[in-house]
């Protein structure tokens, strides 16, 4: 029962930490959380965004698929494979987008 409570400290003490910088740069002079997004978007190609969405899309679907439980058993493993390589194929294609243009 220690460690139980123990681990809900700490994931709160996480939660805090993440969401301290969050709320601190409403404080910033001279900043806009608004147009550093935008100046983002403009950078990168319409595809990546939507890939990006997609992706986020699908890990979402997953999770609720995970909490919910309607995930058929043997289907378990490939469901998990399928959500993976969207979520780290991501990192992927984020890697080659961003790479230096030589």
């Amino acid at each position: 029962m220690v460690l139980a409570n123990l681990l809900i400290r700490q994931g709160f003490f996480a939660f805090v930490g993440i969401l301290m910088p969050i709320f601190s740069s409403f404080f910033v002079p001279n900043y806009s959380s608004l147009s550093q997004h935008m100046s983002e978007m403009q950078v990168l190609p319409h595809w990546f965004m939507q890939y990006s969405l997609f992706t986020g899309m699908i890990s979402l679907f997953f999770m609720w698929i995970l909490i919910v439980g309607i995930e058929p058993q043997e289907y378990m493993g490939l469901t998990q494979r399928i959500s993976s390589i969207f979520s780290f194929g991501w990192f992927a294609v984020a890697a080659f987008v961003f790479k230096p243009q030589t």
